[in-house]
């Protein structure tokens, strides 16, 4: 099992503070149990970036443990993960269908027709 915890805000997820998670987590005995992996903790932008991915074929638990286990990476936040990993942040096709949508609306909306 991998805990996921997903914010909606961005979070500066780096060295020092991973570190400090993972000793506060600890120290609270929390997600101790033999088949939990550490907590990963996201932004909704990382995970429609996952989510990309994953269309393209990743398995969403792989990708979490390539991430946790990564001895340079594991400490930095999925987005660097993905940017030195996977070479960038692939959306999946429904976002982009969304601000495609969103886009000729507001283009409509601002220039008529």
């Amino acid at each position: 099992m991998h805990p996921v915890l997903c914010l909606i805000e961005g979070f500066p997820l780096a060295p020092t503070l991973r570190e400090r998670i993972d000793v506060a987590l600890a120290d609270a005995n929390l997600f101790r149990q033999e088949k939990v992996a550490r907590l990963s903790i996201i932004s909704v932008e990382e995970l429609e970036a996952l989510l990309g991915e994953v269309e393209r074929g990743a398995s969403f638990g792989a990708l979490l443990l390539e991430w946790a286990t990564d001895p340079e990476m594991a400490r930095w936040s999925a987005r660097d993960f993905l940017l030195a990993r996977r070479g960038g942040l692939a959306l999946p096709s429904h976002t982009r269908e969304c601000w495609e949508t969103i886009k000729l609306e507001f283009h409509a909306e601002l220039f008529g027709g």
